[in-house]
């Protein structure tokens, strides 16, 4: 009982003096293979039979100072390799306390933060130690780490990941194991805590490193839009408001690409695959959706609100994957075309005008595809929307706007609208919508409220 006594206040000391960089590099690092050596003794103690006991105080303190030293300094690298090293502790840790199949999965929270927080501390000191981490924990013992409603798990095993990703030097397969099937059900329930516990910034790097360093959003998104129905995710949910950054970052990457390069490769056509998901009439939306969606309309609308269209990689892209046509039946689907599989209500306030922008934009010195929009037939359903609309601000501005570009190319469009006559009094309320300006700068033609 003495002995068990000094050492319960060694231990304490050791973790006292860890919380400061000097003091853990000078009094507690020479004992970190004995912690860590002390951690396989306690697993080794349990019995299979009794695998629902309380973690034990002498492995939390261990899990606590070894993250402290990991703060600080880097002398446990060495233990990756030995026989009893850290790797092994933390691979037999989760496998008795956090077993995904096993009826002890949601024990323990503290030991769960803890032994996360030590993989993600230990990631940032080689990148021997990130393959390591990578080849003895992903993904099915992060699948049994994430398990967990504290946002401190998510946003450590976030970072551990992120680090393995610059670790990565291609032979290593990190990149791909985590966009594939079993890597994106990883992620997926790292967001899932992260929308109901609070953001994590980790995660976001992760995202965008994934994305945008590495071009792999679009497997990213596949392998997320199918991931469990059991995860009760939607396709979209996972570039959630928090992360519509992205988004805009996609526009600058469409707009910055070179005129001459494989169209295939835009990022326009992942953009457009996304608005087509979140705009079936089959999708439930919620506040996250339709902000993804307003987002990903806009990030479209401005990739094609550039002056040179001659030169437009992205108009190129809009016509050769018949983008067109898609527009010009979200359009018609808002005014009652029941042959339409788009949404025939506006999934919020504004949607219909950033469908006509799009037309708008794309139609601005394009004589091609002013061509294409005028024969999917949409002259007349532009025209109706010329009238103003409460519910949908700007959309007669930018109809206006459609029209002015429909009839620079095509003598049969003028004629068509000369033909019109007035039916009935006008009562939309001329101004009532509100006043409006059109400005050109360098990105070409805009419409703001005044």
């Amino acid at each position: 009982m003495l002995l068990f006594t000094i050492i319960m206040i060694q231990k304490e000391e050791l973790k006292r003096y860890s919380r400061t960089c000097e003091e853990c590099k000078e009094f507690v690092s020479p004992h970190a293979t004995f912690l860590v050596r002390e951690c396989h003794d306690i697993l080794d103690g349990i019995s299979e039979s009794n695998l629902d006991i309380v973690p034990s105080i002498d492995l939390e303190t261990n899990l606590i100072i070894l993250r402290n030293i990991f703060a600080f300094d880097r002398v446990l690298e060495p233990l990756a390799w030995e026989e009893k090293g850290l790797v092994a502790a933390l691979q037999r840790i989760v496998d008795v306390y956090f077993d995904i199949n096993g009826s002890v999965a949601l024990s323990s929270t503290k030991l769960r933060r803890l032994v996360s927080q030590v993989i993600a501390n230990a990631s940032t000191s080689s990148e021997e130690w990130c393959r390591a981490m990578h080849q003895s924990m992903f993904p099915n013992r992060y699948m049994s780490l994430s398990l967990t409603d504290c946002s401190e798990v998510g946003d450590a095993l976030a970072l551990s990941l992120y680090n393995m990703c610059l670790s990565d030097r291609g032979e290593d397969g990190i990149m791909d194991s985590l966009v594939d099937a079993n890597g994106c059900l990883v992620l997926s329930m790292l967001l899932q805590t992260e929308a109901n516990y609070g953001d994590n910034d980790s995660l976001s790097l992760l995202l965008s490193y994934l994305c945008f360093r590495k071009n792999r959003l679009q497997e990213l998104f596949s392998s997320l839009s199918e991931s469990p129905e059991s995860m009760d995710y939607h396709p979209g949910q996972w570039l959630n408001s928090n992360h519509a950054y992205l988004i805009t970052k996609l526009a600058s990457d469409v707009s910055s690409m070179p005129s001459d390069q494989d169209c295939s490769n835009n990022p326009l056509i992942f953009i457009h695959s996304l608005i087509l998901r979140l705009v079936s009439e089959d999708t439930v939306h919620n506040e996250c959706t339709k902000e993804v969606l307003r987002n990903a309309l806009h990030c479209l609308r401005e990739a094609l609100a550039q002056p040179e269209k001659s030169s437009s990689n992205s108009v190129k892209t809009f016509l050769q994957h018949d983008m067109v046509g898609d527009y010009v039946s979200m359009l018609k689907a808002l005014q009652g075309d029941q042959t339409s599989s788009y949404v025939h209500e506006q999934p919020y306030k504004g949607y219909k005008a950033d469908v006509l922008s799009i037309l708008a934009n794309a139609s601005f010195r394009a004589r091609a595809v002013q061509q294409c929009i005028l024969d999917q037939g949409a002259l007349y359903p532009i025209l109706a929307c010329a009238r103003g609309d409460p519910d949908a601000p700007l959309s007669r501005e930018w109809a206006l706007w459609s029209i002015r570009n429909l009839c620079e190319c095509s003598a049969e469009a003028r004629a068509s609208i000369e033909s019109l006559e007035k039916t009935r009094p006008s009562t939309d309320g001329g101004d009532s919508v509100g006043e409006y300006e059109i400005t050109r700068g360098p990105e070409g033609f805009k419409i703001k409220m005044k």
